[in-house]
């Protein structure tokens, strides 16, 4: 019989930021730091509006927007850039609180269509705290 081995959390923090890599998210990765990267967001715009962006394992360990609106807008366009760049064109880059609102309701309904097209798990689509 094969028992299956559990994995760790860190092995998964580590294969999702390999694969994000693998896709082409951008690695700037500041020799001196392993755990901060430069910008990694693709437009210059962005990339003046915020200096650092912690990309790597632990880039979750703590609450990191910027970080998470960056990784979502990647794989999302990376899935259909024509539909999401026009999707997006009203929120992104997020400068302020109102695109924050806009760009969290616009991936809620993306997921939800991917749950419902049964693409992803469902569940996943949720608003935290009955936000959205």
């Amino acid at each position: 019989m094969n028992a299956r081995k559990k994995v760790s959390a860190a092995e998964i923090r580590y294969a999702f930021v390999n694969n994000v890599q693998l896709l082409g998210f951008p690695d700037t990765s500041d020799k001196d730091d392993p755990t901060a990267t430069n910008s990694t967001n693709t437009t210059k715009s962005t990339k003046s509006r915020r200096n650092r962006i912690p990309f790597g394992p632990k880039m979750f360990a703590e609450v990191n927007q910027h970080g998470f609106n960056a990784i979502i807008y990647f794989l999302l366009i990376r899935l259909n850039p024509e539909h999401y760049k026009q999707h997006f064109d009203t929120c992104w880059p997020v400068y302020d609180s109102n695109q924050q609102r806009a760009f969290r309701k616009l991936v809620l309904v993306e997921l939800r269509s991917f749950e419902n097209l049964s693409q992803i798990p469902r569940g996943l689509a949720q608003s935290k705290g009955g936000k959205s």
